[in-house]
Formats: C-alpha cells, structure tokens, sequence
C-alpha cells in the first residue's frame, strides 16, 4: 500500500474514531447504526433485500442484536411468509434521532473551527468521497428473474470460464439449458436467485435451489470488471439470509477450479471445503455449511 492509501486509511479510520462514541453511548456498533439507519424510511424491509443494500455480512445477527435491545421487531411478511421483515419500534425510532442529532452537532462543531478556505476543502474532499462510496452503492442486488437475466448469466459464464478454462459454447449451452430449466422452479418455496444490477446491466447472480431442508447454491458469479466492490458477499448475504429465514439446514456449494475468489468469498461467509475424500474430481472444489434458523418475533406489521 503506498502513502497515498495508507493516509486514505488512516483518514477513515480517524473518521470512524469520531463516529464510535456516539454509537458506543448508545450501545450500538457501526454495523448496528447503519441498519437503523437504512431502515428507517420505511415500514418493513425484507432481511434479503436488506443484506443486498449493506456491506456487512451478518445481517441476520445485527437484525437479532437490535431485536433483544428493542430497537427493532420482525415479522413473516404478510404478502409472502417466504420472507422475514424487519421495522424500527417506536423505541429505536427515539435513539435513531438522538443519533443523528448528535452526529450533525458533532459535524458543525468540527467545520466551525475552520476558516472559509480550508472548510471548502474538507467538504470537497467529503464530497469526492462520498462519490466513491456512491459507485459502489449505484450496484443493488435484486431478487428474481428479470427479462434478459438468463442470457446476461450466460454470457458472464461464457466470457469468465473461456478465459479462465478456455470453456467454449457447449458450456454455454449446459449452463443455458439448467439455468432456463430452474427458471421454472425458482419461485416454488425456498428457492430463489439474486442478480447484482449496475443500471440496467447484470454483473452478477447467484441462485439457491432447494430440496427438503438443504440447499445447493448455484451460478454464483460476478463480472470481471466489477471485482473488490464487494458485489460476491452481498450476493451470498442475500442468499444466506433467504435459507436462513426459511430454515434451511445446511447449504452446499460447488465451484469450478481457477475462480479463487468465490472459493475465498463461502470461506469469509462461513463455508467449509469438504474433505479431500469427499471431492469427487480435481477440476471442482465442494463446499458446505451447516446453518442456524433466523427466529421470527410474534410481532406483525401493522
């Protein structure tokens, strides 16, 4: 890392230094405000659609974390019981405001010791920042099928695997044929897929298919050119947070040999490689992780 980055880093990791006491007087972590805070224009939002919004991998333990303390209640949503929701109670709405109040008094307090030049710089330098940040925000993770995903999936199979295994148009075709194939079937209860969507444009996708209580995670791929944003762990948050919420036991996943990054991304998530014995070919590399339901609250929505 050079000195440019390294003072970068530092620079954030001051910011965030500025940011923790008033999180910590609340009892609140970072990862707990920034679910407070993205939920808090809305009525009830779905754990899956959640996990595509954040960074964080833990989505379903934050979620629990606010629930004991009271800050927030979840609910089977009433038009699909597939699906978790999670909303502010009136008590995580009071230190939701306390919060942001105290940031903004904090904020003006920093600027006001500067004069008029060198706060035009800070807000500029905020403002270059925050467009980065926004970058990476403008990629969502939708649920579903959408008119063209298949072929946008196959081609990032097609352009990734040619490149990387010299795979040519009768892979295209296999992953063509299954994929269309459980496109029939992605809509029955527990399955599901999830796209990464830059505008309009698919530059990622991952799927869960699903028999009895496990699952078998399938088409987990992102573009070359949309690597280190993060796009893989919020894929499979998404995916996690869906099997958890519908209480699958155990997931398993398998990925062709020369995709490292996958591989690294169900590590970071919590999956294991199988043992040597269990892998049943050197050109595939098996996965499994065992899982723990997401519980529900009694509550409704109102």
């Amino acid at each position: 890392m050079d000195d440019t980055m390294q003072g970068f880093a530092r620079m954030l990791a001051g910011a965030m230094d500025c940011l923790t006491p008033v999180f910590k007087d609340r009892d609140l972590s970072a990862s707990e405000a920034r679910l407070l805070f993205e939920i808090s224009n809305e009525k009830g939002v779905a754990i899956a659609g959640l996990a595509g919004r954040m960074p964080t991998t833990d989505v379903t333990d934050t979620t629990s974390r606010l629930a004991i303390a009271g800050l927030v209640e979840t609910s089977a949503d009433p038009l699909d019981p597939r699906q978790v929701v999670v909303r502010l109670t009136d008590r995580g709405r009071r230190v939701l405001n306390e919060t942001e109040t105290e940031l903004d008094e904090r904020a003006a307090s920093l600027l006001t010791n500067l004069d008029e030049g060198r706060r035009r710089d800070v807000l500029g330098a905020l403002a270059s920042v925050q467009s980065l940040i926004d970058d990476e925000a403008d990629i969502h993770i939708e649920p579903g099928f959408r008119p063209g995903a298949i072929g946008e999936i196959v081609a990032l199979h097609g352009r990734i695997f040619f490149a990387k295994a010299a795979l040519g148009t009768a892979f295209e075709a296999s992953v063509a044929y299954s994929l269309a194939e459980f496109s029939t079937r992605s809509e029955q209860p527990g399955n599901g897929i999830w796209l990464a969507l830059r505008g309009q444009r698919v530059v990622g996708s991952v799927a869960l298919d699903t028999e009895d209580r496990e699952g078998n995670i399938r088409w987990f791929i992102v573009d070359q050119d949309h690597r280190n944003l993060g796009i893989s762990d919020r894929l499979i948050t998404a995916a996690l947070e869906h099997s958890r919420a519908f209480g699958l036991q155990r997931l398993s996943l398998t990925i062709k040999s020369g995709t490292p990054s996958i591989g690294e991304t169900a590590v970071r998530n919590g999956f294991e490689p199988l043992a040597e014995a269990e892998q049943r070919t050197e050109h595939q590399i098996k996965y499994s992780l065992e899982l723990a339901p997401m519980r529900v609250d009694s509550t409704t929505l109102s």
